[in-house]
């Protein structure tokens, strides 16, 4: 089948726009998945860091405890007496 010149220049039109659209979704998700990796870094890096925080905290409170628990048995011993 022989096309005429408009049909082939509307034929080629389209084919531009439709690789013009598949070559801009590619861009978009490459961009997200480039994002995504960059937040799920962002959050590993993030998690590290209050885990350090947490382990410093649960030290704290131990300390406190302690420090609590042993007046509190010092008082109960010194009532005793």
């Amino acid at each position: 089948m022989k096309l005429t010149f408009d049909e082939y220049c509307l034929e080629v039109t389209e084919e531009a726009a439709r690789l013009a659209e598949e070559a801009e979704m590619q861009a978009r998700y490459e961009h997200l998945g480039s994002f995504n990796f960059g937040r799920t870094v962002g959050r590993l890096e993030s998690a590290r860091r209050h885990f350090w925080l947490r382990i410093l905290w649960l030290l704290v409170g131990v300390v406190i405890g302690a420090a609590a628990g042993a007046g509190c048995l010092q008082a109960l011993t010194a009532g005793i007496r």
